[in-house]
């Protein structure tokens, strides 16, 4: 029982507040004001108990990456560490990867042809400067 936390107080006056008001609103026939308010209470508690485990689960996923890059980085084959980081942790998506997604879902939709108020030369120069843009992101990386 040594190494649990203790029940910390709660964050704000306006928090229980609002709790209590939203307590009232959904008080019925079958559950008190204090009822609904106790099962408010302790989801928020339970919210806050989980936020805390995904932050330390994150942070011990992240460890155990860098250990295994690390590791790897000592083999003779290190380009692996390079591989497994990028695939266990891939980079977001840039804008213009975005957007050229979004192009070309916008031209499958339409049967293939660009969106109303397009044309086709205009859909194929935005692709090109997009996929330029791309190659130019890439590069930089």
């Amino acid at each position: 029982m040594t190494n649990q936390k203790p029940i910390e107080p709660l964050p704000s006056r306006e928090l229980i507040i609002d709790l209590w008001a939203k307590a009232l609103q959904r008080e019925s026939s079958s559950a008190s004001a204090k009822e609904v308010f106790a099962t408010l209470l302790a989801q928020w508690g339970f919210n806050q108990h989980a936020a805390l485990n995904e932050a330390e689960l994150q942070k011990a996923r992240d460890e155990e990456l860098e250990a295994c890059y690390e590791w790897l980085q000592n083999t003779n084959i290190p380009d692996w560490a390079d591989q497994l980081r990028a695939a266990r942790r891939p980079k977001p998506k840039s804008q213009v990867e975005e957007a050229l997604e979004a192009l070309n879902e916008a031209v499958y939709m339409a049967d293939d042809m660009p969106p109303e108020g397009i044309t086709t030369d205009q859909a194929a120069t935005i692709r090109a400067a997009l996929e330029r843009l791309r190659e130019l992101e890439e590069g930089n990386d």
